[in-house]
């Protein structure tokens, strides 16, 4: 079953011993469409802040409850280093958030002897971490908040513009894209692949795909999917 990004808005996060805030963002990587990080305001309970917690955390199945169940404690929560999410993530940051939680990090597990570690739960482990992290390439984080309203290129033309992005909460990933068509397809909301993508213009806010018009015309309507 998928989910809309836009309906997870508001959404709870249970921690282990109480609710933690609510869903207000979500972070994706611009090449593999794995989502990242939920931002999550804390509301009163920590205000005027906001964390990011991994899909790692999210104790599974959790997209039958009400709220998403992280197996992660209050006190882990309050204490997690500060991250503005008003600017882009820099990949310090990320190292920072990953080690306190004991995490080992997304982008240096290809280059961990297998079978890889679910966490560096020892000070060599984490040592190993910062020392590789200098070598990986930079962030290629996006957020949701960023990309909404983007437009959408068909090969042949503007195709409408970025509406809502549907994802796999098991896989942790994006699924499809729903695209409003605008006035050349009746204001229709259709799903189109991320790999469909052939380009994103980050500085026009354009993205384009490999598809034509007609191709468009032909893909399924975002109702087509129950979410």
């Amino acid at each position: 079953m998928v989910k809309s990004v836009k309906e997870l808005h508001g959404t709870a996060i249970e921690a282990t011993d109480g609710n933690i805030g609510s869903v207000e963002d979500v972070y994706f990587d611009d090449q593999t469409g794995r989502i990242r990080y939920y931002v999550v305001d804390t509301g009163k309970w920590l205000p005027g802040r906001k964390v990011l917690i991994a899909p790692e955390a999210i104790r599974r199945p959790w997209h039958d409850g009400t709220g998403i169940p992280v197996n992660l404690t209050r006190a882990q929560v309050k204490s997690s280093p500060d991250v503005d999410t008003e600017r882009p993530v820099s990949r310090d940051a990320e190292l920072l958030l990953y080690t306190h939680y004991g995490w080992v990090p997304y982008w240096i597990e290809a280059t961990l002897p297998p079978p890889p570690p679910k966490s560096a739960s020892s000070v060599e482990e984490k040592r190993e971490v910062e020392s590789l992290v200098g070598d990986m390439r930079n962030s290629h984080l996006r957020s949701w908040r960023e990309v909404k309203g983007y437009e959408i290129r068909a090969s042949d033309g503007k195709a409408g513009t970025l509406e809502d992005l549907l994802i796999d909460p098991e896989e942790g990933r994006i699924r499809y894209l729903v695209v409003k068509t605008g006035e050349w397809l009746s204001h229709r909301h259709v799903l189109i692949s991320p790999d469909r993508i052939a380009h994103v213009d980050w500085a026009e806010s354009k993205i384009e795909t490999n598809l034509s018009r007609d191709d468009v015309e032909k893909c399924p309507e975002h109702d087509s999917l129950h979410t």
